[in-house]
Formats: C-alpha cells, structure tokens, sequence
C-alpha cells in the first residue's frame, strides 16, 4: 500500500509571540497592556503607565500566542497583574525579566548534589 503525500509549505514567517497568560480574553477582544512612558518625576525617573491595548491574535505553540496585530516589536508588555490593572494605570515600578539571560532563583532540583 502506498500513499501519495502532498505538503503545502510557505515561506518562513516571523512573529511577534507573547506568553499566553499575558494576552486577557474578553467577550470584546483580546487586550494586552504596554508599558509606555509618561513623563519623568521630580527625581528624574521615568513615570510608567500601563495602556490596554487590543490585540488580534494567531496560533499557538505550547504557551506561546502569535499576536498579529496590536503590538510592535521592541514594546514592553505586562506579564502578570493584569487583573489589577485598569485601562490606564500608574505603575509605581518595573521589573524587567528576561527568559532567556536571567537564572531562576530557588529552584528545586533533583540533582542529590
């Protein structure tokens, strides 16, 4: 018995993908929230918001959502508290965490080490 196979493949597409958990799923769209400056305070620091943004979203692939539109590459978005936050909200300060450069702190191991 043989089969006849025929896949379709395009081009390479790049996205910009996001954590699942930061895109919120309403019955009105799915929202994301962009950190954005506002100014600076009277020490010189940057004052920060929170803006909701709508997003439209693509595929996914394990807890990566490809986010189509709605988002530039280079914004800093909001990974968690989302749920506190409202369409614009202060944000007294930002912490940066990236993935793929920082350790996780207190990690379990099964390493009898």
């Amino acid at each position: 018995m043989y089969v006849t196979v025929n896949i379709a493949t395009g081009l390479a597409q790049r996205y910009i993908t996001l954590p699942r958990t930061t895109v919120t799923f309403n019955a009105f769209g799915s929202t994301v929230y962009r950190v954005e400056s506002n100014g600076q305070d009277e020490k010189g620091k940057p004052k920060l918001i929170a803006k909701q943004s709508f997003v439209t979203t693509g595929d996914t692939r394990g807890d990566q959502i490809a986010i189509l539109t709605g988002v530039n590459e280079g914004d800093t978005i909001v990974t968690t508290g989302q749920i506190k936050l409202r369409t614009v909200h202060l944000l007294p300060s930002i912490i940066q965490f990236n993935p793929a450069t920082t350790p996780l702190r207190n990690q379990k191991t099964n390493n009898p080490s």
